[in-house]
């Protein structure tokens, strides 16, 4: 063995963590290195130094029912034996390594929604804008829902929630199919004085909330029993 791969195993032979074969040829590297045998030394004085100056604390009986009861082991698997301590070492560094995975996942996971939602964001302007612009902004003209709602049968594969809102001060003009997400969706139109207001929805488990605002309009997302709703205007 050669110092490069002796050195960081001196503090793992000092704890008992390596096995026979390992703690043989590193013994035979150290009767043949002094720098590696000084090394070692070292750390031995040191080990020896913390166990017999370094204070202590038993941990209360509690505590160590609640690890016992958590890692549904007996009591002899808790002695301080070299197997034990490598096993300790290893679950804590599993617990920070799955802790990490798990934070890393999550960040990705929430900028992979973000990044999405934004992209959606982007496609419900533009068909505000499109509709605003346009001559295509109903294209079934009425503040009765229950004209709305059939109208859109047979050209989505899922019936809107349609609602009249006037009572509220958002009456209902109408709706039309429009095209976002890669889907068709439907787009109703509601009014708020002078105010155009698109509301697209169509079916999404994804859950969450959010609010956009993009050159002087602001759209607010929303899910609900399985649909998805985007709320678009210059109000």
């Amino acid at each position: 063995m050669t110092c490069l791969s002796v050195q960081p195993l001196l503090e793992a032979l000092l704890d008992g963590e390596l096995d026979p074969n390992q703690q043989a040829r590193i013994f035979e590297h150290l009767e043949t290195c002094p720098s590696c045998n000084s090394e070692h030394e070292s750390l031995k004085r040191l080990s020896a130094d913390i166990r017999t100056q370094a204070t202590h604390f038993r941990a209360p009986d509690s505590l160590r029912r609640k690890i016992i009861s958590r890692l549904h082991l007996g009591e002899s698997s808790l002695k301080t034996e070299p197997r034990t301590v490598i096993t300790w070492k290893w679950l804590a560094a599993a617990a920070c390594f799955v802790a990490a995975l798990s934070l890393a996942a999550n960040l990705a996971l929430l900028q992979s929604r973000q990044t999405e939602d934004q992209l959606v964001a982007e496609e419900v302007f533009s068909g505000h804008m499109r509709s605003l612009l346009g001559t295509h902004l109903l294209d079934v003209p009425s503040s009765d829902r229950h004209t709305v709602k059939p109208w859109f049968a047979g050209k989505l594969d899922f019936s809107p929630d349609v609602q009249d809102l006037a009572s509220q001060g958002f009456p209902l003009e109408g709706g039309r199919v429009d095209y976002v997400a890669g889907r068709p969706v439907a787009a109703l139109v509601f009014r708020r004085e002078e105010h155009i207001i698109n509301l697209f929805t169509w079916p999404s488990s994804r859950a969450g909330i959010g609010e956009i605002a993009h050159q002087g309009y602001h759209s607010v997302k929303r899910t609900k029993e399985g649909m998805t709703y985007w709320a678009i205007s210059d109000l």
